[in-house]
């Protein structure tokens, strides 16, 4: 299971259409599993995971979006990065 994670915190203007375009372009990749961090209740988590600014999206440990990408740009960022092997 790959593990994509969005650091947000409640005051982001860019939360809900974060959510949003995660959740329409995970549809077709069932292996991944969808969590919200809230960088302001978890900012242990955030500075481990290099996490400065909100939104940013993190897949199995890496960084791989500052921002929201559209929905297809996502979808070209996970495909890419199904077809390498995870990093640990």
């Amino acid at each position: 299971m790959r593990i994509l994670e969005l650091y947000t915190h409640g005051g982001c203007p860019s939360r809900e259409f974060a959510v949003r375009s995660i959740q329409k372009a995970i549809g077709d990749y069932p292996d991944i599993s969808f969590r919200i961090i809230d960088m302001l209740d978890c900012p242990d988590k955030a500075q481990a995971a290099g996490v400065r600014m909100s939104p940013t999206l993190v897949l199995d440990g890496k960084i791989i979006s500052i921002g929201t990408p559209e929905e297809k740009r996502l979808r070209e960022i996970l495909e890419v990065r199904q077809e390498r092997p995870a990093e640990r």
